[in-house]
Parts: C-alpha cells; sequence; structure tokens
C-alpha cells in the first residue's frame, strides 16, 4: 500500500511526499538532485533497478493517479519529470521469476507509451521471456510494434 502525506515532510535538502511498505520506504526527492527513496532510514537516490524494485508497488496503481499526487506537493511537482519513470518500467519489465510486475508495467504504460520518455529504450532491450503467460508476452509483442521498436 502507498499512502502520500497531507503535506511534504521537510528534512532538508530531502522532501518526502509519500510511504509504502507499511513506512519502510519514503518516496521523495533531493532539492538539488532528483528523485530518491528512504529504506529503513537509510537515503538513496533512485539510480538503478535495485532502487526501483522498492517502487513496483507504484505499479499497482495508475499512471494518472501517481502523477496527480506528486501535483498536490508543490515543492516536489517541480520535479514530475525527472521521476525515474523508464527505470521503473524496465525493472519491471526485467524482474526475475515472475510475469507480475511485467503486467502490471503494461497496464501502467496502457495507451500512455508515446508519453513515456525512454520507454522505447526500455522496450528495445528488452527480450520476451518464454515463461511469462502467453498474454504477457503478446502484449509486449503488440507495444514494440505501436512504438516502432
Amino acid at each position: 500500500m502507498i499512502s502520500f502525506f497531507s503535506t511534504e515532510i521537510a528534512e532538508p535538502p530531502w522532501w518526502w511526499i509519500a510511504e509504502m511498505g507499511q513506512g519502510k520506504v519514503w518516496l521523495g526527492v533531493h532539492s538539488l538532485d532528483g528523485w530518491a527513496i528512504r529504506v529503513s532510514g537509510r537515503v538513496k537516490l533512485i539510480e538503478n533497478h535495485g532502487d526501483c524494485a522498492f517502487l513496483l508497488p507504484l505499479l499497482e496503481y495508475s499512471r494518472a493517479w501517481l502523477y496527480k499526487n506528486i501535483e498536490q506537493f508543490p515543492v516536489v511537482s517541480k520535479w514530475r519529470e525527472k521521476f525515474p519513470e523508464a527505470l521503473l518500467l524496465s525493472s519491471a519489465l526485467n524482474y526475475p521469476g515472475s510475469d507480475y510486475w511485467a503486467s502490471k508495467a503494461l497496464d501502467w504504460i496502457g495507451d500512455s507509451a508515446r508519453e513515456i520518455p525512454a520507454l522505447d529504450d526500455v522496450l528495445k532491450d528488452l527480450v520476451i521471456r518464454k515463461s511469462w503467460a502467453q498474454g504477457v508476452r503478446q502484449r509486449i509483442s503488440r507495444l514494440k510494434r505501436n512504438v516502432g521498436v
């Protein structure tokens, strides 16, 4: 479950807007460097798939829902365009062992494929796994065709 705070929690230079994982993970921004997570008290900029593993539950909600919630925080909303969406989707599409997160990533993308920066790069490098359900494989193939990769 993800809960957005009623106001930003300021711990300059960090600004926190949401918690997930029963409060063990916080989502926010560094005022100069961009999006970050705080996991069990340790703060880290979101830079790789390992960092995004903590954000995968965002994919259980809609893309519109996330961005609508971000907009309610004035300090953080200026970082909206820099949200690591392509990295999050890549993490989900490359998550080992299950097609659950791949399916959630496809739901998230929906009709917004053209609006997601760097999505074509994510899809270009994506290897479709035979272990995924046929429906997931077909959806990914169709998405790749639609964005021209």
